[in-house]
């Protein structure tokens, strides 16, 4: 896939979902939101990728990431995937687990970016789990609108430079 055009360079936009088949829950408790981070952490790193915009509900997990290719955004999925469900299996029992698919859309333009990232962050409205957005905990949004630090949250690169940042 091309290089995303606009502000950013060296990388393209990717929106990546993660949804469980049949809406089995995903988290069951606070430390499973709270392990899926440290996975995110470690693995964000290894595959070279920037997170702009998360959500994670109880059955379905969303990014918006920049990356250098969309087979790095695969790779970093599946190990993430792959890390969360034996941290699942082992807490809960080796039966347990969920089944999910995910999906890897390309975001050309700024307008979509800012669109996704919008879309993105609504959906604990949307599902009916908050009245505002920044009240959700595992969204990026509270985040992004006070500005404050989060581990997996790459804010920085939208405010460092308007002519372009590289993830290079």
């Amino acid at each position: 896939m091309g290089n995303h055009q606009g502000f950013l360079t060296g990388g393209a936009c990717y929106f990546l979902t993660q949804r469980s088949i049949d809406r089995q829950r995903i988290f069951l408790h606070v430390a499973d939101y709270k392990q899926y981070f440290r996975i995110i952490q470690k693995n964000k790193k290894k595959y070279s990728i920037c997170i702009f915009a998360f959500c994670m509900l109880p059955t379905a997990i969303f990014f918006i990431i920049l990356s250098n290719s969309a087979g790095h955004c695969k790779k970093f999925a599946k190990a993430v995937q792959k890390s969360y469900r034996e941290y699942f299996q082992k807490k809960y029992s080796p039966e347990a687990g969920f089944k999910s698919r995910e999906t890897l859309q390309s975001i050309p333009t700024d307008q979509e970016l800012f669109e996704k990232i919008k879309q993105l962050e609504f959906l604990p409205v949307v599902e009916g789990l908050v009245l505002s957005p920044l009240q959700y905990r595992w969204s990026s949004c509270s985040y992004r609108v006070v500005g404050s630090e989060n581990s997996i949250l790459d804010t920085r690169i939208f405010y460092e430079s308007k002519q372009g940042v590289s993830i290079d």
